[in-house]
């Protein structure tokens, strides 16, 4: 039920196009748009996307500058000091203690403003830097308030957030696309992954195809990568 309501949650929150309080604030670069991958062509960067709210064929192009993000899973084991972390969980009777749905490793994190909050009653979404790790986790929240993270014999679904390519770009995969349309082709300047957590094809559950630990350079274009988490 847990691993259902964090892919709920995740869901929703990557289907709301701006999560940010501040009117002025960094969202998208050029124009979005959500939808399915109905056609691609790596070699060429170019395919089609059937958008996910006019349902309309709208063809895309990949340059050499397009920035394509992606999630992978991970073990819980995979989780340490100094990660930047996004977790959605439940808050427990305890005080600032937080019971995990989903950890996901970013490459960075947004200021406050950017980026889902409290969602709710006791559903939380917590943007913060892992400052220990064991039976449970202390994270530092972007405020700079401590958050204990109960992963103790939790299944935590664990990720991390990390650059792709074009070969990612495969029939029937879920996207979100910042660019720019001219002559009803859409030039990516950011290709976003819905972030999926399932098992891979191999079967294993731990290890990712690809991840890595090392954190990766975020501008002021890359932000809307986090309102879209």
């Amino acid at each position: 039920m847990k691993y259902l309501l964090a892919l709920v949650v995740l869901t929703a929150l990557m289907a709301i196009p701006s999560l940010s309080a501040a009117p002025d604030s960094v969202t998208f670069v050029g124009e979005h748009y959500e939808g399915v991958v109905t056609q691609v062509d790596a070699t060429a960067g170019s395919g089609l996307l059937t958008t996910r709210f006019a349902e309309r064929s709208l063809a895309f192009k990949i340059t050499p500058d397009t920035r394509i993000w992606k999630t992978v899973r991970l073990g819980a084991n995979s989780l340490q000091p100094g990660q930047q972390v996004i977790i959605v969980g439940r808050k427990l009777a305890q005080e600032d203690v937080l019971s995990p749905f989903l950890i996901d490793i970013l490459p960075g994190l947004p200021q406050p403003g950017h980026g889902p909050g409290v969602r709710g009653a006791r559903d939380v979404v917590v943007f913060g830097t892992i400052a220990s790790t064991g039976d449970n986790l202390l994270v530092t929240d972007r405020t700079g308030k401590p958050v204990t993270v109960e992963v103790r014999g939790s299944r935590t679904l664990v990720g991390q957030t990390v650059p792709g390519d074009a070969s990612d770009l495969v029939n029937g995969v879920s996207v979100k696309i910042d660019g720019k349309v001219e002559n009803n082709v859409l030039t990516a300047i950011r290709i976003v992954l819905n972030v999926s957590l399932r098992r891979g094809p191999d079967g294993l559950r731990g290890k990712p195809p690809v991840a890595t630990a090392q954190p990766v350079a975020i501008t002021e274009d890359d932000i809307s990568l986090y309102d879209l988490l």
